[in-house]
């Protein structure tokens, strides 16, 4: 085998897990929040949860949308040049997402670590007062690789910092069109920050 062979990522498929699911509907996401297409067999998309700790045994969800990726990628190439780089940097150089994927077919597949610990601070899921977890999806199979992860609410305001006004801007913009309700459900999480870049 060649070296640059033995650097092609492979692709791990598995079913979707329920913690990935629509707390609404009990079931799969099964549009876009942005364009509202269908996420068929065939559609590649994320989901992202915003999750609150009550208590040791309950957490509940602030908000989740799944977005396909075209429409990642329409929100990616809103983004400042400075905001990309930065980002980019920060993932790089202080997540442990390349070496979840190191290990995965050392731990056969078993995503259940990576949504225990923050993937930027390693902090205990169970430590954290609030988190978001994110996912990459194929129809109804989740993919496995650089996804899913954690990360606490202290390592997103950390990565929100080093962003844009013009980014931010945008991300509120999303905020505000997709995941808008009640004027209390938006104060809600008007200031906390989403993983949709």
């Amino acid at each position: 085998m060649s070296e640059e062979s033995e650097h092609i990522p492979l692709v791990y498929k598995i079913d979707i897990p329920s913690e990935f699911f629509n707390t609404v509907t009990g079931h799969h996401f099964d549009q876009c929040t942005m364009c509202e297409t269908h996420l068929g067999f065939d559609t590649m998309y994320l989901i992202e949860k915003a999750c609150k700790r009550v208590n040791s045994t309950l957490v509940y969800t602030l908000f989740e949308y799944a977005i396909c990726l075209d429409c990642t990628l329409e929100m990616h190439n809103r983004m400042s040049k400075h905001s990309v780089a930065s980002l980019q940097k920060f993932m790089a150089e202080k997540s442990h997402i390349s070496s979840q994927r190191r290990h995965l077919e050392e731990d056969n597949l078993d995503y259940s670590n990576w949504l225990k610990t923050c993937v930027v601070n390693q902090k205990a899921a169970t430590d954290l007062q609030e988190y978001n977890i994110c996912g990459m999806f194929q129809g109804d199979s989740m993919i496995l690789g650089d996804f899913p992860y954690l990360m606490s609410i202290e390592a997103l305001e950390e990565m929100v910092k080093i962003l844009s006004k013009e980014t931010k801007d945008e991300l509120d913009d999303f905020k505000r069109k997709h995941l808008g309700g009640p004027p209390e459900f938006e104060e809600l999480f008007k200031n906390r920050p989403i993983l949709v870049v």
